[in-house]
């Protein structure tokens, strides 16, 4: 079911405005009741702070993010997470988008699960073309929706686990969110490149 979706998209972009860059995040969680098997799932790669605009590692310890060149469009969070019977934890990466239209993938709930976990399916995820005040136009799944910055697609698949040694039941809840154009000087990677020529043989 998408939440928030603009009405209307303004005209699109051919590329990000000046010190801007595109963030969208896909997001899988899966929460249980009942008795399951509790998975496990680490560890998270980064850390978005929406009211900020900071993007940065989530530990200080682990390396910087991708290089975000002045060619790409910006970067794509990829996440998944575990709650109540279903487990716990966090597991994300980022990638960087070369370029927009850009082809992906979410994993949606199938509705069925066993003998141990819930099953998901892959729907194609295609970010078609962004306007002028951050409006994403992105197909999910075949759905086409325009989502303003801070919106999100949601879908939510539930099913039953139920055998000798567990009954439970799994909501898979599967989130794609725009959060619009960024700051650069807010990612914590490397965004200013030189060139260097090659030393004369």
């Amino acid at each position: 079911t998408p939440a928030q979706a603009h009405p209307r998209a303004a005209s699109r972009v051919e590329r990000p405005p000046d010190g801007k860059y595109l963030f969208v995040e896909l997001w899988v969680e899966v929460s249980g009741t009942g008795n399951l098997p509790p998975y496990i799932v680490d560890f998270p790669g980064y850390r978005f702070d929406a009211n900020a605009g900071t993007l940065e590692p989530f530990f200080t310890s682990q390396p910087p993010l991708p290089a975000l060149s002045p060619n790409s469009w910006g970067a794509l969070g990829n996440g998944e997470s575990r709650s109540g019977a279903a487990g716990g934890g966090i597991r994300s990466n980022l990638g960087i988008l070369p370029t927009i239209p850009y082809t992906t993938s979410i994993g949606i709930g199938d509705g069925t699960a066993g003998p141990y976990t819930e099953h998901l399916r892959t729907a194609t995820v295609v970010l078609r073309g962004v306007a002028t005040d951050g409006t994403l136009d992105v197909v999910i799944d075949g759905e086409a929706q325009q989502l303003a910055p801070g919106a999100q697609w949601q879908k939510t698949v539930g099913a039953d686990l139920v055998n000798a040694d567990y009954n439970g039941h799994y909501d898979v809840i599967s989130t794609v969110t725009n959060y619009g154009w960024q700051d650069r000087a807010k990612f914590d990677g490397p965004t200013q490149f030189a060139w260097v020529p090659l030393a004369e043989r």
